[in-house]
């Protein structure tokens, strides 16, 4: 969006990137779920983030995505946190998305723990219901913060080894 009510629907050529080469990528049975591609040419105007290399993200840390679910503008969704950070390859979180956010990185909240706001934890992979279907209508799927199943993350851990740093 240029503003509050004006969209932005033009996109310079030089802002469109092609994949050039297949990195790495890996879908296992027990949730790993990632690809890296490599661009067609170096990213010239725009700071890339910053990645957890190591460790864990903090059980209950808070966390905010941002994607384009079902096609829409960019949406921003914060206000969410881990629910449940026991599996090595993902983590679950009671983010707010849809269809279409997979692949969204999921960013750390900054807070007291010293680790800078912004920094991406994962990506987004797979979750909840998205809508019900209600009298022939789809209706957002409205899930309480510690109910439904949640969405996975795929830890950038399981592939911080194949990013430059």
């Amino acid at each position: 969006m240029t503003s509050e009510n004006q969209a932005q629907t033009t996109i310079s050529s030089s802002d469109v990137y092609h994949a050039k080469e297949l990195v790495g990528r890996q879908l296992t049975d027990d949730g790993t779920d990632w690809a890296l591609v490599r661009l067609d040419r170096p990213v010239k105007n725009h700071q890339p983030l910053k990645i957890r290399r190591n460790g864990k993200i903090k059980d209950q840390q808070h966390v905010y995505v941002m994607g384009h679910p079902c096609g829409i503008p960019l949406k921003y969704a914060a206000g969410s946190r881990v629910r449940n950070n026991q599996e090595e390859a993902y983590s679950v979180a009671n983010l707010d998305t849809f269809g279409g956010n997979s692949g969204s990185c999921v960013l750390h909240a900054g807070d007291e723990d010293g680790l800078e706001n912004g920094m991406v934890e994962g990506i987004l992979v797979r979750g909840e219901t998205d809508f019900d279907d209600v009298n022939g209508c789809k209706r957002s799927n409205v899930c309480p913060d510690d109910k439904c199943r949640g969405e996975d993350c795929t830890r950038t851990t399981e592939f911080a080894h194949l990013v430059p740093e």
